[in-house]
């Protein structure tokens, strides 16, 4: 009788296996429960046969999930009968709706949310999210990829029956994120480099620095599905020394901007990821943690026939000053809130310069507040630049204490200049 039970025991796993699912195997469309915006909570997945199903697995610490919520429900409106859309988790029901209240004017998702899910996640197991799985019309398991592959002109060429290019995930070994290496080698590592093509699956443009007692840059940066100007970025800034964030800090002479940057438009990006995103990991010795950027600079140059370096140029650039300090304490102003704590007034200015980038004003913005380093917290509404004129922006920006000035200054510029053909 042992004999018999140990046996059954080891064929478990390799059935959990074979439910896995793959691009090509059918859906299946079971009936599940937990689920928020249906009545009474239950949805029989078969009534969404026929149509084009998105399943959007996704987790509540993933703000890049929740933040592509109202997307979704724009796709939602957009293609109607013919699209569905639904979002799956493995929190429950209660603490995913109250989640979902928090952050309602954020997100507030109108079509269906799976939570307590199991079955779904071992049909279609992942590492991270957003994880994304289309099931055809005709039933069948057709692509799963990442959150970035949901937009408009794949659906649309679905429908129009043109050919539709995903860029696919496959299941990959969550070590590789951890360690290049070969697990439980990492203590005894001194020195390496690594990069490599993205690697599927991987997080979107994730960055982690591992910090020690020994320093503040730490001896150890990895960078996931990057692209190559992000990189070079993150080397030649060498953790805030300069700051080259705003393309108007940029000189590339010679190289295709595809090459370097992600593509503006959504839909070019799957096809993008495919060829030029990049994973890097690079570990120094820890009394070589203030070489890390030294060393990673020359990784760059070295592999993709670059050469890099800063200068100074002139250019038009915003000065932000402070006019009223007691406005500014007190965090007066329109807009949207924003509650801080030990920030600097370099992540002011930055925040400043996402607001005008959106607008269609990229431009460099330089601390003249007087402030400095010295950290502080504050709870101030920034506001959200719907007009392009200076005038407009700085008339909410005095409701914090605060105005731009047009100059002409010298900053730093980091250029890049091709010197050889990269390798393939």
């Amino acid at each position: 009788m042992k004999r018999i039970i140990i046996g059954w025991l080891a064929l478990m796993p390799l059935y959990i296996v074979a439910q896995q699912k793959k691009v090509g195997d059918p859906f299946g469309y079971p009936a599940v429960g937990s689920v928020l915006n249906v009545p009474g909570n239950t949805l029989d997945l078969n009534r969404y046969r026929g149509k084009l199903l998105i399943l959007d697995f996704w987790a509540p610490g993933c703000t890049a999930c929740i933040a592509g919520f109202p997307k979704l429900d724009s796709l939602q409106g957009l293609f109607g009968d013919r699209l569905q859309i639904v979002a799956i988790n493995q929190q429950s029901l209660d603490s995913t709706s109250s989640l979902l209240k928090r952050v309602s004017r954020i997100a507030n998702p109108r079509f269906p949310l799976i939570t307590t899910d199991s079955l779904l996640h071992a049909w279609y197991p992942h590492t991270l999210v957003p994880h994304v799985v289309w099931i055809d019309t005709m039933g069948y398991t057709m692509s799963i990829t990442g959150g970035q592959s949901i937009d408009a002109s794949h659906v649309s060429n679905y429908f129009a029956g043109k050919e539709v290019s995903f860029n696919q995930v496959e299941p990959f070994d969550s070590a590789l994120v951890r360690s290049p290496l070969v697990q439980g080698v990492q203590s005894h590592v001194l020195h390496y480099s690594l990069l490599t093509r993205g690697i599927s699956g991987n997080a979107m443009g994730n960055r982690r620095v591992f910090r020690d007692a020994s320093g503040y840059r730490g001896n150890r940066i990895t960078h996931n599905m990057t692209s190559a100007m992000r990189l070079f970025i993150d080397a030649f800034e060498e953790a805030g020394a300069y700051d080259f964030q705003v393309p108007r800090r940029w000189e590339i002479v010679g190289i295709d901007s595809l090459e370097l940057i992600y593509p503006a438009e959504d839909s070019l990006k799957d096809r993008w990821m495919q060829h030029h995103a990049y994973n890097y990991d690079i570990q120094v010795p820890k009394e070589d943690n203030g070489r890390i950027f030294q060393f990673m600079q020359e990784d760059l140059q070295r592999y993709f026939g670059i050469s890099a370096f800063r200068t100074k140029r002139k250019r038009p650039v915003y000065e932000l000053v402070l006019i009223d300090k007691k406005r500014f304490d007190t965090g007066i102003g329109v807009g949207t809130r924003h509650s801080w704590n030990n920030i600097t007034m370099r992540d002011v200015t930055r925040q400043i310069e996402r607001l005008l980038m959106e607008a269609g004003r990229p431009m460099i913005v330089l601390d003249r507040t007087g402030i400095g380093d010295l950290t502080f917290s504050t709870s101030i509404r920034l506001p959200r630049v719907s007009e392009r004129s200076l005038v407009g922006f700085n008339e909410m920006l005095e409701g914090l204490g605060l105005r731009l000035m047009e100059r002409s200054r010298k900053v730093w510029v980091l250029n890049l200049k091709r010197t050889e053909g990269r390798p393939d």
